[in-house]
Order: structure tokens, then C-alpha cells, then sequence
């Protein structure tokens, strides 16, 4: 059950970030898809992949 909750924080932190956008950068490129290590420390991805790139 751990790990569902340490993926319920990553999705809740990374939303406050950047919303929906941002979490669906994940899903683009299988090299965007957070390490173990990054699902435990959040800031960690959000640092990597950056903010969500919005249209103008």
C-alpha cells in the first residue's frame, strides 16, 4: 500500500506546481517518467522536466 500513497503525494505535489499540464508530461516520452527516487522527492521530477509549457 506504500506505494500507492508515495504516487498519491508525487501526482498531489506535482499538480501544485503545475497543474494537470505538468503531470501529463510524464506520459510523453518514456524518459520523462519519474525514477523511484523522484516519486519519493517530488521536486526532484518538477526540477528535471521544469515548469508545464503553456500555449499562447
Amino acid at each position: 500500500m506504500a506505494q500507492y500513497e508515495q504516487g498519491e503525494r508525487f501526482i498531489e505535489a506535482v499538480e501544485n506546481v503545475g497543474g494537470p499540464e505538468l503531470l501529463n508530461r510524464a506520459f510523453e516520452d518514456p524518459l520523462h517518467l519519474p525514477t523511484l527516487v523522484e516519486i519519493r522527492d517530488p521536486s526532484l521530477w518538477i526540477a528535471r522536466l521544469g515548469p508545464a509549457v503553456t500555449a499562447a
